[in-house]
């Protein structure tokens, strides 16, 4: 999978963030975590995974979508691309 953007951000392809922001969503809810849970399984500050799924984030490394991948039990093709199957 080429994970599009520069400098290992996923910001570079049009929609990415949105269509990231809802599969994170997605897979959260499905795994029946809260965003707090989710920060806190993923290693992420306080308030992270709120801002990703609010749009307000508008990069993302790859380092913190393969946090996320692992947390939410995920590929992280999926997360990233929609690549395969989700939750």
């Amino acid at each position: 999978m080429t994970v599009p953007g520069a400098a290992g951000t996923l910001s570079g392809m049009p929609g990415i963030t949105s269509e990231f922001a809802a599969r994170v969503k997605r897979a959260r809810e499905v795994r029946s975590l809260t965003r707090g849970a989710l920060d806190r399984a993923a290693g992420l500050a306080g308030g992270h995974a709120a801002r990703i799924e609010g749009g307000s984030r508008s990069n993302v490394t790859l380092e913190t979508a393969e946090r996320l991948a692992l947390a939410l039990k995920v590929r992280l093709g999926w997360l990233v691309a929609g690549e395969g199957r989700g939750p």
